[in-house]
């Protein structure tokens, strides 16, 4: 005979459901942990106090950044 959680309340609940949610959430977060570290190495330019600004070309957005570097 299978034994239920909270038998006391009638029907009771299937234990082996309580885990579903629990488990799906945590595969998409190992998901997308290994997608982030994969990511992460994408080279980028740094932003460096000596840039010298060239109005209108740094006007706009710069795709080789990681941030817009004005807002550093």
């Amino acid at each position: 005979m299978k034994r239920r959680f909270n038998q006391s309340f009638g029907k009771g609940v299937d234990t082996t459901r309580r885990w579903n949610l629990p488990l799906a959430l945590g595969v998409i977060y190992l998901l997308q942990s290994v997608v982030g570290m994969q990511v992460k190495g994408a080279a980028h330019e740094i932003a460096t106090p000596e840039y010298q600004f060239d109005f209108p070309r740094d006007y706009g957005s710069h795709p080789d950044f990681k941030i817009e570097w004005w807002y550093v």
